[in-house]
């Protein structure tokens, strides 16, 4: 769970192709983290390691890929915390050779779609990312994660095996896509595809590893479309919140189902002449967003652990902010847009009761904003924010009843 995506300032050559692991570019917002410039291509192999040394180079590897994911995971117990880690490591191996523009398209493309072969193969390592590839080192001494992995149980294997066949095949699936042109999203069950495969795969992992550690939580399986819609929240907040970005960079995820109702081309919204369309279009997107937050708050209310809770309800609160504070703003189309209030929503994260009141105040500074002029958008918005606002409102009843 992403379930499991302040944003790094990577250079223009080694920018993302696609939005992989979105949790992890969200926990990079939630806790901003150092960038780690690329380690020295030194490597002593898995099997001159001891068990303990292999260990702690996992450990190294992890600090070096993500210290924000590292510190949301830190209140989990030992071998929870090696599970998970393990777990972010992995992806993000494959997940840098993805991202690497150095590999030409058909070579990472074989390799995305055999890579859940490769990690269960003892030794294997990859040295041909591009010297400015910021995880590449991860890749030299992938020898040793592997080495982790398979001292897991069969069934957490199985699950990692899964999950990295899944992300593998739909990376590879997108780039075979972008290749031939960068407005693939057409549909609304497009978009919703390309969000599944970015990070609800993520999620539903994390979430069917943690039922396996924690046999308390709510049941992955049971709980599949409740999972789905937070990993959705989630995905589709990046999506919004990083249009201009990703259109500099040819790649375009809003489905043209939803921008072709404003403009002929989506560099349209661009233009300052535009303003009123752009804000229109930026409106649908929010509707879409929108729905997916009355299950995300079900969800939310099934979980007991509060740890847990808090790593769930923290992704999904910030995000929230984020929608609010870039609903009818222009800034979306004209610069790198920031939310200040982070550490505001980290303090209202550790129970349902907070984040009911969260959203509360959110939705009615929606719908304050939100524009009556705006005839194709107003009225849903507006009703979206009322079933979350009365949703809320039950559970606080509910719970001073009690």
């Amino acid at each position: 769970m992403s379930s499991l995506r302040k944003i790094e300032k990577i250079e223009k050559k080694n920018k993302r192709h696609s939005k992989r692991l979105s949790l992890h570019n969200l926990l990079n917002i939630v806790f901003p983290q150092k960038v780690n410039s690329p380690s020295p291509l030194s490597h002593i192999p898995a099997n001159y390691l001891t068990h303990e040394q292999k260990r702690e180079k996992c450990d190294e590897l992890f600090k070096l890929a993500s210290n924000s994911y590292r510190r949301m995971i830190s209140q989990l117990d030992n071998d929870k915390r090696i599970i998970m880690s393990t777990y972010y490591i992995l992806l993000r191996g494959m997940d840098t050779i993805e991202d690497d523009m150095t590999i030409p398209a058909e070579k990472k493309i074989t390799i995305l779609r055999n890579f859940y072969k490769l990690v269960q193969q003892r030794g294997w390592t990859f040295n041909k990312c591009g010297p400015n590839e910021k995880h590449r080192q991860l890749l030299v001494e992938f020898d040793v994660i592997i080495e982790e992995f398979l001292s897991f149980s069969p069934e957490i294997q199985d699950i990692f095996v899964d999950v990295v066949k899944d992300m593998g095949n739909g990376m590879a699936d997108y780039i075979l896509l972008q290749e031939k042109s960068k407005y693939y999203v057409i549909t609304i069950e497009d978009y919703d595809r390309y969000c599944f495969h970015v990070c609800s795969i993520f999620c539903l992992g994390f979430g069917r590893i943690m039922n396996i550690l924690n046999p308390e939580l709510p049941d992955t399986d049971e709980n599949y479309y409740l999972i789905k819609d937070v990993s959705f929240f989630i995905q589709k907040l990046d999506i919004i919140k990083d249009f201009r970005e990703d259109f500099h960079q040819n790649r375009v995820y809003w489905p043209r189902v939803i921008w072709s109702q404003y403009a002929n081309d989506v560099s349209e919204f661009l233009d300052p002449n535009n303003k009123e369309r752009a804000l229109k279009c930026l409106s649908a997107m929010t509707f879409n967003a929108l729905s997916h937050l009355i299950n995300s708050l079900e969800f939310l209310s099934k979980i007991n652990d509060p740890v847990i809770f808090e790593i769930i309800a923290l992704s999904i609160a910030v995000e929230f902010a984020y929608l609010t504070s870039i609903f009818r703003n222009h800034d979306v189309f004209t610069k790198h847009v920031t939310y200040q209030g982070i550490n505001e929503v980290k303090s209202q994260c550790k129970n349902l009761r907070d984040i009911c009141i969260l959203f509360k105040s959110n939705v009615k500074t929606i719908m304050k904003k939100n524009d009556l002029k705006d005839s194709k958008n107003y009225l849903k918005i507006n009703k979206s924010c009322k079933k979350i606002e009365q949703w809320c409102d039950r559970y606080l009843s509910n719970k001073m009843t009690m």
